[in-house]
This record gives C-alpha cells, structure tokens and sequence, in this order.
C-alpha cells in the first residue's frame, strides 16, 4: 500500500480506465478520477503550476481531493 495518489484523467465511460481504477482501489492506492469534459468547472476544480520542475497545486472533485505535489502519477 502506498499514500502517494495517482490522478486518473479519463471520461467517465473509459471501461479500460475502470479496471486500472478497480486494480489501483484493489492495491490500496488512493486515486482520484477526473473526466475535464464532465466535471470541469461545474463539478471540480483544478490549480496548477509548474515551480522548479515541480507541481503544486490541488484538484478537488465532487467526491476527493488531491494535492498535486503528492501525486505518484498521471
């Protein structure tokens, strides 16, 4: 198990995303699934930046929240 999340970004009927989703969730990495066509800017919100190589920033949807500096991967 890890704590560094992994952020989906994929439509919402992406079957082949759903069982990446289901194999992370299984593993006990915490993911947060974006679909920007449905859920920007009515459901979530989203605050990047690019500092020194790095990201910081946050993306919050109806349902989690993710600090961009942590996230493992895309």
């Amino acid at each position: 198990m890890t704590d560094a999340p992994v952020l989906v970004v994929t439509a919402l009927g992406d079957v082949t995303a759903d069982l990446v989703l289901a194999e992370l969730y299984g593993r006990g990495v915490p993911v947060v699934r974006l679909d920007p066509a449905a859920d920007l800017p009515t459901t979530a919100t989203m605050s990047a930046r690019i500092d020194q190589g790095f990201f910081t920033g946050d993306v919050t949807t109806a349902t989690r929240h993710i600090d961009l500096s942590r996230v493992s991967s895309v």
